[in-house]
């Protein structure tokens, strides 16, 4: 039977009623992609909510900065117990999302909001990284390609969030749109829930993972791997969100074009996101994974040195896939070598995994800075491939600090 992209194998011993579908990968899949189309949601629903509550920027920010707070906040304090994890995870996104449906029906719904997307925001933080532990710790063979498979998926689920959006408002109504969600991650939660009580077979190393997941062994220098990862994650979520939170407003500046092409070129770079980690679940067939990090990194270095040469929009619009395309398997193929080399306690890679969204918010504001005070963004935009280069360079560096890492302490 050939391999199936969605319906990851497990690599572990199996028992023998295990069935040939994998249900769980089934859950983990349905997850990631729900995930996926949650946190784009608030973007093309904020213009919306705004009018809808009489909200200055100021206050429309908040709402962004709640769903990311406890996002953060959801995806670091993972617990030990994934099974537990993952239940608490699906209560949150369907009672915050239950709730942001009822805000939305009020004229004055803003404080619910806020409050229904910290809520909502946490159960997505953390499903996304529960699930990233649990197939960063299940799948031993082939765990790049399973975590590429999952990142696929949540693009694809990201990628459409923006037409779900447009598509319901000219037919439905937003409180229908948000409480069908919600209604979505409940059946999610029903089926994490049904497995959990072994209505689905499952063998018992999957078990024992979902139960409590820990380091497989240590050294004395653990802390170096960590910390190294850590760093790349951060660097790397700086390079990401600095490209895809100011590349729409580079485009209504340079292109000389409606606010409405800004916003199309964010949606090919998500193409690009999505169609590279389809590419990359090929390349993993036949390089390895630090392979494919360096080449993909590379990619977007060059990409987006380029855009200081863009003056028309027949050029940024492959330029933005191309883009996507080099950013897209780094955050897979990374998180697989740091599962790999640094086999980290649940707590710790919950810590590493979310750190990205920090490096995000630090890099889009150093680039708002730049773009300020030397009055151009093209230039505030060059700062980006130099933390790529900089990435690149650390990224070169990893043969070496795991071996210094493993060496012994006298």
């Amino acid at each position: 039977m050939p391999w199936q992209p969605f319906l990851m194998p497990n690599t572990l011993p199996q028992s023998p009623t295990v069935s040939r579908t994998d249900m769980l990968s089934v859950y983990m899949h349905g997850t990631y992609f729900l995930t996926g189309v949650g946190i784009m949601l608030l973007g093309p629903l904020l213009p919306i909510l705004s009018r809808q509550w009489n909200l200055t920027d100021s206050l429309s920010g908040t709402l962004l900065s709640a769903q990311f707070t406890g996002s953060f906040v959801g995806a670091v304090l993972i617990q030990r117990n994934l099974r537990s994890g993952l239940k608490i995870g699906g209560l949150c996104l369907v009672a915050g999302y239950i709730a942001l449906a009822f805000a939305t029906h009020l004229s004055s719904g803003y404080r619910l909001g806020v409050g229904a997307l910290l809520v909502g925001g946490f159960g997505q933080g953390r499903l996304i990284n529960s699930i990233s532990v649990l197939a960063g710790t299940r799948y031993t063979q082939q765990r790049g390609r399973a975590l590429m498979s999952l990142n696929l998926i949540w693009s694809a689920g990201a990628l459409l969030a923006p037409l779900i959006v447009g598509f319901c408002v000219m037919h439905f109504s937003i409180p229908w749109m948000i409480s069908v969600y919600a209604l979505l991650g409940s059946s999610l939660l029903v089926f994490q829930l049904s497995l959990a009580v072994g209505l689905w077979p499952q063998s018992t190393a999957t078990a024992a993972l979902l139960e409590s997941t820990g380091p497989l062994h240590r050294t004395d220098r653990s802390w170096l791997l960590i910390a190294y990862f850590a760093l790349l994650l951060f660097l790397f979520g700086a390079l990401e969100n600095s490209l895809s939170g100011w590349i729409s407003s580079f485009a209504v500046r340079y292109t000389h074009t409606a606010a409405a092409y800004g916003v199309f070129s964010t949606t090919m770079l998500w193409v690009g996101i999505t169609a590279g980690r389809a590419l990359g679940l090929l390349l993993l067939r036949f390089h390895s994974e630090r392979k494919v990090q360096l080449l993909s990194l590379s990619v977007a270095i060059v990409t987006s040195s380029l855009l200081a040469l863009v003056h028309r929009p027949a050029q940024l619009l492959p330029l933005a896939v191309a883009i996507g395309c080099g950013l897209a398997p780094f955050i897979p193929v990374t998180t697989s070598l740091f599962f790999a080399e640094a086999t980290p306690t649940t707590r710790q890679a919950g810590f590493v995994l979310a750190i990205s969204a920090l490096g995000g918010a630090v890099l889009q504001w150093i680039v708002g800075y730049l773009s300020q005070h030397t009055g151009s963004l093209k230039i505030a935009l060059e700062l980006p491939p130099v933390v790529g280069l900089l990435l690149l360079v650390l990224c070169a560096l990893s043969p070496a600090v795991v071996k210094r890492a493993r060496k012994p302490c006298n």
